[in-house]
């Protein structure tokens, strides 16, 4: 039995693989730069850092878009009396932790065993957490009331209000172990329906994802205080999202409608959200942003135009026009991007392309429209060995999308 175990689990989204990326990103950000012991088990990834980097990794957690929860490992044990055993200290840490307060103090049990063990592991978790609750003379709820575990969805998690009232406990049976940890954070999503349906206007074809805009920025692997630049800004949730994180942002729009919804929605947020980091959106092409801003920037991070709106997959001769135009864009827009870079930054950029039931592929050729220019392509992430670029979305989707990942190399021409 080992009390005190350093693994950190993260419970990944439906991409699996953005997850990866984001989180070896977070690892980066809070100087994890050696190689580290981890390994994957179904949903959850157990990653292996000591505890001061675990309250390091906790604060910037909130800054990705694919991750549902994480947690901390205390103790690895080989069977039900060695659980016996150290379940007790846990319980007694958090009675004392949320003691004082009037509200009854939650525990969630979340068993990821089999079936048939459920019942004998909810058991021993239930009798020590009453049976200590009545020695402390407080008040418990135990969720679930009734059944054995049950894992609570973020939606879940923050109605019961989890993070002031309680605990969510969980028992990994991973071959013939069983890791306990506590769930330390889980994404809000009530925070961003609010952003999302609270904003004043938004536009159904000009519109990244909250989710999808944290990603983005996340991936950028820049630090507080930096500027980032959205080209094709739309209605300004990338900027708004910046904002958030704590960046100066700026953002081009030719579109004015988009201009307008953009400045009212992000003078909403700095008013709801008191945000503090300045902002400004040009009305111009994304081809010219390198003959407006003088100053260099620490980052570039967008979902640009990525071809007409369509209801059904073009025929192939339609798409091959399409991905054209597009090349001849972003060949621009990236000589744009980096021209205006600093050494060392990236461009977070969103590709799209097409792929037809008999496998064939139209995508844009990311060579070419790189070609002579400052950039070289991200090929893999530092941690968990993804290659780039990755893809998003949904199965099915007529306009599919992978995310790419450039660096500026003023050595590269």
């Amino acid at each position: 039995m080992t009390k005190s175990n350093e693994y950190v689990f993260f419970k990944l989204g439906r991409n699996k693989e953005l997850a990866e990326v984001e989180i070896s990103t977070i690892l980066e950000k809070v100087g994890i730069n050696r190689k580290i012991s981890y390994f994957q088990w179904k949903e959850f990834l157990f990653v292996k850092i000591e505890k001061k980097e675990e309250q390091k990794v906790l604060q910037k957690i909130r800054e990705t878009g694919s991750i549902v929860k994480v947690g901390s490992c205390f103790a690895k044990c080989n069977s039900e009396i060695e659980v016996k055993k150290v379940i007790p200290d846990k319980i007694n840490q958090i009675i004392e932790k949320f003691s004082g307060k009037k509200e009854k103090i939650k525990f969630s049990i979340n068993l990821q065993i089999e079936k048939e063990k459920q019942k004998s592991f909810s058991e021993i978790v239930k009798n020590e957490i009453l049976k200590i609750a009545k020695d402390k003379r407080v008040e418990v709820k135990i969720i679930p009331k009734k059944g054995y575990s049950l894992e609570l969805s973020p939606y879940q998690y923050h109605k019961e209000n989890m993070p002031k009232r309680g605990v969510e406990l969980i028992i990994f049976g991973i071959k013939s172990k069983l890791y306990l940890g506590e769930t330390k954070w889980v994404t809000n999503p009530f925070f961003d329906i609010k952003l999302d349906e609270g904003r004043p206007e938004r536009l159904f074809t000009h519109g990244t994802s909250i989710k999808m805009a944290r990603s983005l920025i996340n991936l950028t692997n820049i630090k507080k205080g930096c500027k980032i630049v959205d080209p094709f800004s739309g209605t300004g949730t990338l900027l708004i999202v910046g904002l958030l994180q704590g960046y100066d942002v700026l953002g081009f729009e030719k579109d004015p409608r988009c201009v307008r919804v953009a400045k009212t929605n992000i003078r909403w947020a700095v008013d709801k959200y008191k945000l503090e980091r300045s902002w400004k959106i040009y009305k111009n092409d994304a081809r010219d942003m390198h003959k407006i801003i003088s100053e260099k920037v620490d980052a570039v991070v967008t979902e640009p135009y990525l071809g007409p709106f369509l209801k059904t997959l073009p025929d192939l001769e339609e798409g091959k026009k399409i991905i054209h135009e597009l090349e001849k864009l972003y060949a621009k827009v990236l000589y744009s991007c980096s021209q205006i870079l600093k050494d060392d930054s990236r461009v977070v950029i969103i590709f799209p392309f097409y792929e037809y039931p008999d496998k064939t592929k139209l995508s844009i050729n990311l060579e070419r429209v790189i070609n002579g220019l400052s950039l070289e392509l991200v090929e893999k992430t530092l941690h968990f060995n993804v290659s780039f670029p990755i893809s998003i979305g949904r199965e099915h989707n007529i306009i599919s999308r992978q995310i790419v990942i450039l660096k500026k190399n003023s050595m590269k021409q």
